[in-house]
């Protein structure tokens, strides 16, 4: 099992989750884009909108196919970057904003928390520079690697969900 497989996966798991979500949440996703955008044009903010959910989708799928991995990877570490500069900039002037990630990644005040799991992202992102996974990609070793993913996200929304419901019954 090939560990840049298993990043490329997660990655792919976390973008296109986020994609959907927002899709299913749109309106709402589309109120959090205004928050952050400086413009109140509506035919940009739903551009901008609608480029981020296809961008989210698309890059990520993209990060299974070697062709398409290394332009994928910089455009997934250049959008990563370009929302810590966004939040960074709202976190200064103290404004409380539900962000929107959705996906494995929830909803939720904008904090620390996100430009730090962003540079954790990027980080992992970048061994796709260094460590090419294209050397085994047979559908088990595919699908292998996509349960042991599943069930790390899946674990992870699951801590932090029951994190969320034991704070709010200890503060009830």
């Amino acid at each position: 099992m090939n560990i840049s497989l298993l990043f490329n996966l997660l990655i792919l798991n976390i973008f296109v989750s986020s994609g959907i979500s927002k899709i299913i949440n749109l309106k709402e996703f589309l109120n959090t884009t205004s928050l952050f955008m400086s413009t109140k044009n509506k035919v940009i903010m739903l551009s901008i909108s609608f480029s981020i959910i296809i961008s989210e989708i698309s890059l990520g799928i993209c990060l299974l196919f070697p062709k398409y991995n290394i332009i994928s990877t910089t455009s997934l570490i250049i959008l990563l970057l370009i929302f810590n500069i966004m939040v960074i900039k709202k976190l200064l002037k103290r404004e409380k904003i539900k962000c929107n990630c959705g996906g494995f990644l929830g909803n939720e005040i904008i904090s620390m928390k996100i430009p730090a799991r962003n540079l954790l992202l990027m980080l992992i992102l970048s061994i796709n520079f260094f460590i090419p996974y294209f050397n085994d990609l047979s559908f088990t070793n595919i699908l292998f690697s996509q349960i042991i993913v599943l069930l790390a996200l899946i674990s992870y929304q699951l801590i932090y969900r029951t994190k969320n419901v034991l704070n709010e019954i200890t503060n009830n």
